[in-house]
Order: C-alpha cells, then structure tokens, then sequence
C-alpha cells in the first residue's frame, strides 16, 4: 500500500498546481478531494480492465 500511495504522489502534486490559487487556501481539503478522485478513478479503471496492472 505504501508503494500505491508513493507512486501516485508525483502525480497529485501536478494535479494541485493546476488548481487556481483562490482555492489552494484550503489546501487540505482540496488535497483530500483531488486524492480520493484519483484513487477512485483508479479503482474503476481496474475493476473495468481486469488485467490491466499485467499491460507492459
């Protein structure tokens, strides 16, 4: 699990600098969101591709 959520760091970080600034002064709660999104997003994509993590 540690892997899972160190892997997918990088790409939250991209993910949150497009967020205009007005909004980043709720950091926390925008980081939690764009977070949760992600790894819901990455739950459909594997329950929709069974053998996707096998796709070099």
């Amino acid at each position: 699990m540690t892997k899972y959520a160190l892997s997918l760091t990088p790409i939250v970080l991209s993910l949150e600098e497009l967020i205009p600034s007005s909004i980043k002064m709720r950091s926390y709660g925008v980081s939690m969101f764009v977070r949760t999104i992600l790894v819901l997003y990455t739950l459909v994509v594997a329950l929709t591709f069974p053998f996707f993590g096998k796709i070099p």
